[in-house]
């Protein structure tokens, strides 16, 4: 069948190949950690992420478009 499921390290995705939820869970970062959720759809990535450490707390949004990736914060 199409639908899939399964996990990749922090990584836990499910749904179909022509749509598929992401789930981070919290992965370790040289200072801090980043989680979030996010969706591979028609071989596009769209994720909303939050990064966390001591000094500094953010949400990221990932969006793929054209042939790169984009991170966009609300602080510019």
């Amino acid at each position: 069948g199409e639908k899939v499921s399964g996990k990749l390290g922090p990584l836990a995705f499910s749904g179909t190949w022509g749509g598929l939820a992401l789930r981070l869970q919290p992965t370790p970062l040289l200072v801090g950690q980043v989680e979030g959720e996010g969706r591979l759809r028609g071989g596009r990535l769209l994720a909303s992420l939050r990064y966390t450490s001591p000094y500094a707390a953010f949400p990221v949004r990932v969006r793929q478009a054209g042939g790169g990736f984009f991170l966009e914060s609300p602080h510019g």
